[in-house]
């Protein structure tokens, strides 16, 4: 890493931490940001490639919510998701016997076949690191805590049937980057 490299990379994660703590204020006041970053909103998920001018994606603000990124190391090119379960707002957790996290698989799901599509040619196949933040520890109960964890155990499960899963990880961030040149995440900083 070159010593500019390692100068924008600090003042990246500098501004991100003052981004994720100021969401209201808009990314073309972070001048290391605003032409890297694609920033996931709540409810939202989005993927890039390394080969696009916003080659870092990320999100922020996981209490009560849980989120999801995904890098295929082999062609650069990753996702992620935020996922809310505010239980206060109607349709964020379904109540079925205690709460139902099934919009986590669907996010996943979402953001695979996205991925998926990226890269180049359909000749090519994607295999994916999976990492899943802010699952055991966010804002929610214990009981609702572990349905989630259940929830993201099936998930990875069906997903490494599908043979789409290279490695799987939890994460206890609740604000990250993904570099989609290098597949490094960049915890809360």
């Amino acid at each position: 890493m070159t010593t500019s490299d390692s100068t924008d990379l600090a003042a990246i994660k500098k501004e991100f931490l003052i981004a994720s703590r100021n969401r209201n204020r808009p990314l073309d006041f972070f001048p290391h940001l605003k032409d890297v970053l694609l920033y996931i909103s709540m409810n939202d998920c989005a993927v890039v490639s390394a080969k696009d001018g916003h080659y870092y994606i990320g999100t922020s603000g996981l209490s009560s919510c849980a989120g999801i990124a995904v890098y295929d190391p082999q062609h650069h090119v990753g996702g992620v998701a935020h996922i809310s379960f505010n239980p206060e707002v109607t349709g964020f957790i379904t109540k079925v016997s205690g709460f139902q996290f099934s919009r986590f698989s669907d996010y996943a799901s979402r953001l695979i076949s996205a991925a998926d599509k990226v890269g180049g040619d359909s000749g090519f196949t994607h295999f994916y690191d999976f990492y899943a933040f802010n699952i055991e520890g966010g804002s929610r109960t214990k009981l609702q805590n572990n349905q989630l964890t259940e929830i993201v155990e099936d998930t990875i499960q069906r997903l490494r049937t599908e043979k789409k899963i290279l490695n799987f990880y939890y994460r206890n961030e609740r604000a990250f980057l993904l570099n989609t040149k290098t597949g490094d995440i960049l915890p809360n900083l």
